[in-house]
């Protein structure tokens, strides 16, 4: 042992002096010291953000937001750093998630240390708050949050906040700026970012227009996660292609879950914690259920696409047009997931796809229940379609978003067109249940009642929005209601429990009859008595800013069917009201309707490449200088008092009059946030008067539908900027 340490020792030597070699003189080798190794920085923890969960539930935090300046990986370690005094509950840690059960109710605080392989972090903590239970989407916006597409269940964009208020809003700024990772997907094109987020326990959770999912800081706008669907890859979505509006939230046996239907046509369930998909969600093991199944009458591609929703991997699918697909937000009602759908509609031929709604296990995504649109042999409806033409026709989908009452446990849906928008001769009668407000029961999606507001539609004129569930009181009378908004101008009032009028809607005789070959009109259109529509309705040519702009086309009241000369048509298929709808304040019974505008269509119709088959051309019909052919305002504001069904106030909802631009708003204490396409600006308005008070640069085109929250003590307003080539982003405003 001893001539081993001497003889290791001399080997030392000998390296320290270089010898073993030489420089042939004999001489001792003098080199460079070795260089000095900068210390490596340790890393950073980050526990995640304070959240609250329900007694038994199995929590999740993360971890994901931790890093290395230098890029090492790192290993987690988790730990209670303090629990309630009677828990007994353990953590399980999977890398930078770690899980256990709330067992108690109270406060538990998590530490986590991360390491880097050479230094330990400082440590990061979360706490998550045990409560018994609590009714999020059934409180909606009472607690400062927005835990559903339109804040409430109800769909009235209203928040009772009141720290930004008539007396400063003026000091209203733009406190941060979220950038959506869209702007980094190469190859699609952006239609438009619609979305407007949820806010659950201090985060924003976002879709973007490409069916991603991101988490957000609703403190700071720095980003938690992005979930990628890699919808793109499956092909562009029907219709306008790439944009999406939200998603849906639930808590349930336990667990959180984020809900996407995405682009493509899939239903995707993600913890909302850790952006994973839950893997007990769907048969595939994946967490995504394929919401093409069993759909009737699909294209080619669309079996392609069927099939690759079947399979783990990701399809090379981009530029296909999926024929079906989503871009609404499903409802949560009575523990069951509703699903619509938006179906490629326009100057199709038959056979076509229905849109089906259907109703989803939460925790699984199994299939509870469907809803025929169009209804199926031996089923109610199918007298409306001459011809058995049920059989081969479809749409009639529900793409719009929906409303929901917990408490009735009816889901209420807006149903779109039948196929083809401007021709009607392959589908003979009314067909139900297009064109219509629906009721269901959440549980089982069995039908209570529906009303019909157009029969036999060739104008394009679906409901384009969730319907406003409204308590309002008339002639003395509390009434459960819904307010309908359209894009033919009228607001439908009707009872959510029976589906009967408020106020007389009457069977009126309209234009008639076609001239178009094939083409058999119904005789009568459902008029409202009350209230008054909200923007002009039908053409008279000498009101027309040029009325020698209307020469050789022809014109009419609303209603009056579309020609081979050429129809222009007042409101055109774009409203009217479209998705961005309306907003209700439940305190003083006010609706406040955000129309598209006066919007005008010359629609001329063609024969097609078959018999009894003819198509429209829609284009829009403007003004000599302006987006709306006629004089006056553009893009109004119609404030309506539901309990006598009249008009408050009408205003335009820019200092331009003339804008026209798809609207939406935003109701609180005592303001109307109001968005507009056409506009940079986030334009606030007096609730009471109509008075604009300020119109807020925001840096982009408004899009999405404005949405509030409270949080820390300040008050926050959120819309998304951006449309085509345009940077797609969420902008906060604060005081």
């Amino acid at each position: 042992m001893l001539r081993f340490w001497v003889a290791f020792h001399v080997l030392l030597l000998l390296a320290a002096c270089g010898g073993g070699g030489g420089s042939g003189s004999g001489g001792v080798r003098t080199t460079n010291p070795p260089a000095t190794q900068p210390p490596s920085t340790p890393p950073t923890a980050n526990a995640g953000l304070n959240q609250t969960a329900l007694l038994g539930a199995e929590v999740t935090v993360y971890g994901g937001l931790s890093n290395d300046a230098d890029g090492a990986a790192l290993s987690y370690d988790w730990f209670f750093q303090s629990l309630p005094a009677t828990s007994n509950a353990s953590i399980s840690t999977t890398g930078n998630t770690a899980t256990f059960t709330a067992d108690v109710t109270g406060s538990y605080q998590i530490g986590l240390i991360v390491n880097d392989g050479a230094a330990d972090s400082a440590t990061d903590s979360v706490e998550v708050a045990v409560v018994i239970a609590r009714a999020l989407l059934g409180d909606g916006t009472q607690s400062g949050m927005w835990p559903n597409y339109a804040g409430n269940l109800s769909s009235n964009k209203y928040s009772p906040l009141d720290e930004i208020n008539k007396s400063n809003v003026q000091e209203l700024k733009v406190a941060w700026r979220w950038r959506s990772p869209d702007n980094d997907v190469a190859g699609p094109q952006n239609a438009a970012f619609e979305a407007t987020p949820l806010m659950i326990d201090g985060v924003l959770y976002t879709s973007t227009s490409f069916s991603q999912v991101a988490a957000i800081d609703a403190q700071t706008g720095a980003t938690q996660w992005v979930y990628q669907s890699n919808a793109f890859s499956f092909g562009t979505p029907p219709n306008l292609g790439f944009l999406h509006r939200g998603l849906a939230y639930a808590e349930h046996s336990g667990r959180k879950y984020l809900y996407i239907a995405t682009g493509d046509g899939r239903l995707i369930a993600i913890n909302p914690i850790s952006g994973v998909p839950d893997l007990d969600f769907g048969s595939l093991g994946n967490g995504v259920v394929d919401l093409l199944d069993d759909v009737p009458r699909l294209n080619a591609s669309s079996f392609s696409l069927d099939d690759a929703h079947d399979q783990l991997g990701i399809p090379d699918l981009a530029g296909v047009r999926v024929q079906l697909g989503n871009s609404s937000p499903p409802v949560v009602c009575r523990d069951v997931l509703i699903v619509g759908s938006s179906v490629h509609d326009g100057e199709v031929l038959p056979p076509s796809p229905p849109g089906d709604v259907r109703g989803y296990n939460l925790n699984t995504g199994a299939l509870l229940w469907t809803f025929h649109t169009v209804p199926r042999e031996g089923e109610f409806g199918t007298a409306t379609w001459g011809n058995e033409s049920w059989r081969e026709n479809g749409n009639t989908n529900v793409w719009a978003p929906m409303s929901a009452d917990e408490e009735l446990g009816q889901v209420y849906l807006p149903v779109s067109c039948p196929t083809n928008n401007y021709y009607g001769g392959r589908r003979p009668g009314d067909n139900l249940f297009a064109n219509s407000i629906v009721s269901l029961d959440c549980a089982t999606g069995a039908r209570n009642w529906h009303f019909q507001t157009v029969h036999h539609d060739i104008w394009d004129y679906d409901l384009a929005s969730a319907p406003n569930l409204v308590d309002i009181t008339v002639n003395g009378t509390a009434i459960k209601a819904l307010a309908q908004v359209s894009k033919q101008g009228f607001v439908y009032v009707l009872n959510r429990i029976t589906g009967e009028p408020v106020w007389p809607i009457v069977e009126t005789a309209v234009p008639g009859p076609s001239s178009i070959p094939g083409e058999v009109l119904s005789p009568t259109q459902p008029i409202p008595s009350k209230p008054p529509p909200f923007v002009r309705q039908g053409v008279v040519q000498a009101e027309l800013l040029d009325p020698a702009s209307a020469d050789g086309f022809d014109v009419g009241p609303l209603f009056t069917p579309p020609t081979t000369k050429g129809l222009i048509i007042t409101p055109g298929e774009g409203g009217g009201a479209n998705w961005g709808g309306a907003s209700f304040d439940p305190t003083t019974q006010t609706l406040y309707v955000t129309p598209f505008g006066p919007l005008t269509h010359l629609v001329k119709m063609e024969p097609g490449s078959e018999p009894n088959f003819f198509f429209g051309r829609p284009e829009l019909f403007f003004g000599p200088s302006t987006a709306s052919p006629y004089p006056g305002i553009g893009s109004s504001i119609t404030a309506y008092d539901l309990n006598d069904g009249t008009i408050k106030w009408q205003v335009a909802g820019a200092a331009d009059p003339s804008v026209i631009g798809n609207s939406s708003s935003l109701v609180t204490k005592s303001l109307l946030f109001y968005k507009n396409s056409s506009l940079s600006t986030l334009n606030v308005f007096d609730k009471e008067t109509g008075d604009l008070l300020r119109s807020v640069p925001v840096g982009g085109r408004t899009i999405g539908a404005p949405m509030t929250y409270m949080l820390n003590g300040t008050q926050y307003v959120v819309v998304a900027l951006g449309r085509g080539d345009d940077v797609t982003e969420l902008i906060a405003l604060t005081l």
